[in-house]
């Protein structure tokens, strides 16, 4: 898995879009949203759709460029065409951003059949048989950078790419693992109801995944946002890593004095990364260098989206939440870029 996420970062690297930072930049990322086709039991994307309406609609009315790091539509369930015709008030929104010039995507191992000139044309086609043509003007300028952006912060450099780039099974074995996926694993979904976000199917990669991300951008002095693996992540920590932080902070203080309320506190926290534990899998246990980050993803089954926001110097972990029939914005963690690049160096 490193050789092969080696081998595709450093393309990257070399022919990676380049954007730069500057003092002004407004900057939302997004991964992993799957957007489906509204089928009914397999579609992981249709209970959050109107929260990434609203966060889409907001920061195209803030002035923000989108970028989104991969696993944009769920390709390997659904057919683009579908996709298009079920979400077109999606589609219209990212045309608003592209006409302005303001998004930038990053193709994942569910989207990746967008870089076939072959697949969109038939696509079209379908549109077209479906009397849905005016929606083909959705699909150029979907593609994006294959690749991975490169985001140039003064002499220093921010990576970011989809993150299935070590996954052999994702990324060289794409074109056997999609069939499977369409033909067997949608109709087990919505036999079962299972949600394609159940992290079961990645415990034991998941902390695998973050540690090899966070070794080569460690080797390489620079930050790696990455997807793919649907856990978000803040300088190199997880929701994990900051209630155990905390759990050792109360352990301390109790060391030193009984407190009641304490107490009570640090079992509810306990309980916290129990459960964490369970839907998530273990920590990763990453280095104290704030090298790695995670937007997270879409489609979590609490009502809840994540992404990472960068404004001028400051970083960003944010999310969207449904509190009854109201939408609200949650600034998880932030920090400032050139405080980590001075750690980083």
């Amino acid at each position: 898995m490193r050789r092969c996420l080696e081998k595709n970062l450093e393309v990257v690297l070399r022919e990676g879009k380049t954007l730069e930072l500057r003092e002004d930049s407004k900057l939302i990322i997004f991964s992993d949203i799957h957007i489906g086709d509204k089928t009914e039991g397999s579609d992981d994307f249709k209970g959050n759709c109107e929260l990434y309406r609203c966060a889409l609609e907001e920061y195209y009315r803030e002035g923000f460029s989108l970028i989104l790091l991969g696993d944009c539509e769920e390709l390997w369930e659904c057919d683009l065409s579908r996709t298009i015709i079920a979400y077109s008030d999606i589609f219209a929104l990212y045309a608003k951003f592209i006409n302005k010039k303001r998004l930038f995507r990053v193709v994942g191992n569910h989207d990746i059949t967008l870089t076939c000139k072959h697949y969109l044309e038939r696509e079209e086609e379908k549109l077209r048989r479906s009397g849905k043509e005016s929606l083909i003007k959705f699909i150029p300028g979907i593609t994006g950078y294959p690749f991975g952006i490169k985001l140039k912060y003064g002499e220093n450099t921010i990576v970011l790419i989809h993150g299935h780039q070590g996954d052999f099974k994702s990324n060289q074995l794409w074109k056997l693992s999609k069939p499977a996926v369409k033909y067997f694993w949608k109709g087990f979904q919505m036999l079962f109801k299972v949600a394609s976000e159940s992290p079961a199917k990645k415990l034991k990669k998941r902390a695998k995944y973050e540690r090899d991300y966070y070794d080569w951008a460690r080797r390489h002095k620079v930050i790696l946002i990455a997807g793919h693996t649907h856990r978000p992540a803040f300088a190199s920590k997880t929701k994990i890593d900051r209630l155990m932080e905390e759990e050792r902070r109360l352990m301390r203080s109790l060391e030193r004095e009984r407190d009641e309320k304490k107490e009570k506190k640090l079992q509810e926290i306990r309980r916290k990364i129990e459960r964490k534990i369970r839907e998530e899998g273990e920590s990763a246990y990453l280095g104290d260098l704030p090298l790695y980050f995670n937007p997270g993803c879409c489609i979590f089954p609490d009502s809840v989206i994540t992404g990472i926001e960068i404004t001028g110097d400051e970083i960003r972990l944010v999310g969207f939440k449904l509190k009854g029939c109201k939408i609200s914005k949650i600034i998880y963690e932030k920090g400032s870029l050139k405080k980590y690049f001075k750690r980083i160096a």
